[in-house]
Order: C-alpha cells, then sequence, then structure tokens
C-alpha cells in the first residue's frame, strides 16, 4: 500500500548575513585578495599572491586575473580578449566553491581545474578538481596540465623555504567566504510513525517558493525507536550529501536502502538564500510517500 504523509510547515524568515567580500567586485588584472603558492613537480612553485604585477581575485563566480610562476610565465585565469575562450569559474556548493574551467599560460598551455563531472574527491585521475573552504578561505585539491601534470593547492613541503614552506606547510588561501558559513536556517520535522517497521519511504515532494539563486535541501534520519537517535544523512547515507529537489511541487525519489527496517522518521530542511541575501526560498509543505 502507498501512502502520503503531509506537514505543514512555517515560512522561514532570516536575518541578513554580511558578506565578507569588497563592495564592488574587482576585476582589474594586478588586483587580487588571494595569497599563497600551488605546486607542480614539473612547474615548481606558482605564486597566488598579489603583486604590482600580477594577483588572483575570488569572486562569487570566477577567478579573475593572473597568477605567475617562473617556469610558467604568467598564468591567467579569465579570458582575455580574443581567443582562446577559457576561463575558470566558481560554483558554490553549501560552503564549498568548486572550480572549473581552464586557465591559460602562453608557456604550459590549458590548466584544467576540474575533471569531467568532478565530484572533488580527489582519488583518481578521472576525478580530480580544486575547491575553496568557504568558511577559511583554504584551497585545496588538484589541477592538471598537459605540460605541467598535477598542480597541488596545499600540502606539506620542506621547511625553511622562505615565504613559501614556512612551518613545513604550503597552500594557496583567499579572504573570499560564501556568503554563510551555514544555511540561513533549518527545521527538523516531528518524529514520523509509519506504523511498522516494514515501511519504507519512496518519494519527498515539497510546496512553497524557490526565487533564483536560492536553495533547498533535505535530509532524512530514520529509528527504530520513537526518541531515535537521529543522524541527518542524504542519499549516500553520509551526513555530508543532500536531497536537492529541482523545485517546488517535483518529486525526489529517496534512498530506501538507507531506511529499511525502521519505524520512524524525520526530515530536516535546509534553506539558503541567493548569494547577495536579498530574497529567501519558503516552504510551506512537505509530503512523503511510503510503502507498507
Amino acid at each position: 500500500m502507498v501512502a502520503q504523509l503531509r506537514f505543514l510547515l512555517f515560512t522561514a524568515a532570516f536575518a541578513t548575513l554580511f558578506l565578507l567580500l569588497p563592495a564592488s567586485p574587482v576585476h582589474a588584472a594586478f588586483s587580487g585578495n588571494s595569497t599563497g603558492y600551488a605546486w607542480s613537480e614539473k612547474g615548481g612553485w606558482i605564486s597566488f599572491n598579489t603583486t604590482s604585477a600580477y594577483g588572483v581575485q575570488v569572486t562569487d563566480t570566477a577567478l579573475d586575473g593572473y597568477a605567475w610562476g617562473e617556469k610558467t610565465g604568467y598564468i591567467s585565469l579569465t579570458r582575455d580578449s580574443g581567443t582562446p575562450t577559457y576561463g575558470v569559474t566558481v560554483s558554490i556548493s553549501v560552503t564549498t566553491g568548486q572550480l572549473s574551467g581552464y586557465a591559460w599560460s602562453e608557456k604550459t598551455g590549458y590548466i584544467r581545474f576540474a575533471a569531467t563531472s568532478s565530484t572533488y574527491a580527489n582519488t583518481s585521475a578521472l576525478n580530480y578538481g580544486v575547491t575553496i573552504n568557504g568558511t577559511t578561505g583554504t584551497f585545496s585539491g588538484y589541477a592538471w596540465s598537459e605540460k605541467l601534470g598535477w598542480i597541488k593547492f596545499s600540502g606539506v613541503c620542506s621547511s625553511g623555504t622562505t615565504s613559501i614552506c614556512d612551518g613545513g606547510v604550503y597552500g594557496v588561501t583567499t579572504t573570499w567566504r560564501t556568503s554563510t558559513s551555514a544555511s540561513d536556517g533549518s527545521l527538523e520535522s516531528a518524529t514520523i510513525d509509519f506504523g511498522t517497521a516494514s515501511s519504507t519511504p519512496n518519494y519527498l515532494i515539497w510546496q512553497g517558493t524557490q526565487p533564483t539563486g536560492t536553495v533547498v535541501k533535505f535530509q532524512l534520519a530514520s529509528a527504530s525507536s520513537s526518541s531515535g537517535p537521529w543522524s541527518y544523512i542524504g542519499p549516500d547515507g553520509t551526513t555530508g550529501s543532500y536531497y536537492t529537489p529541482s523545485g517546488p511541487n517535483i518529486a525526489e525519489k529517496i534512498r530506501q536502502a538507507n531506511h529499511l527496517n525502521l519505524r520512524y522518521l524525520r526530515y530536516k530542511i535546509y534553506l539558503y538564500s541567493d548569494t547577495g541575501q536579498t530574497v529567501t526560498p519558503t516552504v510551506t509543505d512537505v509530503t512523503i510517500s511510503f510503502s507498507r
């Protein structure tokens, strides 16, 4: 038997958060909000510092300006006029900036910042990518170049190298931050009793509004007791993943394997306003279908 449970939620409202960004985006080639060095076995140190000659600016959408290395020369992070077409873009995933696209150097050619369909796990040559921690501004992961090989954005090195390996570590950081270091707001549901441990959730659907640039995400928690314990997880079974329906009134399939033989369920909603903190989503109703 397939049933549906519906839950009425309040409309969420949030206080305005302040961005740790310049009041006006800086796009001049020699301005920057980044410091530090990346490393390549073939290309050596690549500077992301701001100097009178170069600098890298991180924004909510892209990297701008130039990095520089003794072996690589100037590396352009955004397309100059004309061809070839390239550029490194920023896609914000919750509190992480995920970089993709290509940088360009006359000496080294293209430098790719993420593999196709990368999960940014950096576990293989087919699944690499550079990310920025939106809370600390720290770069991590790998980029790839046919001539330079792997370019690593943080790691351990021989201590004593002035201004590069002080303390035995190196890396690139930025003063840029994602607009929130956590969700703008969240709400946990009351405990849902399916009536039997043999029930299994199928889909979730939400109703409300989702202005452009805002995000609505869900996690689910199951337990054999009405008192829990409750561990909210997403479709891959971890606390770091989320169900993200593409919009209101669009069904999102629940991974049943995470909730087998568990009678009780709760869900948690995470609401994110746009990066300018001007609009926020609202959730007024949630429907969960389940089978017995």
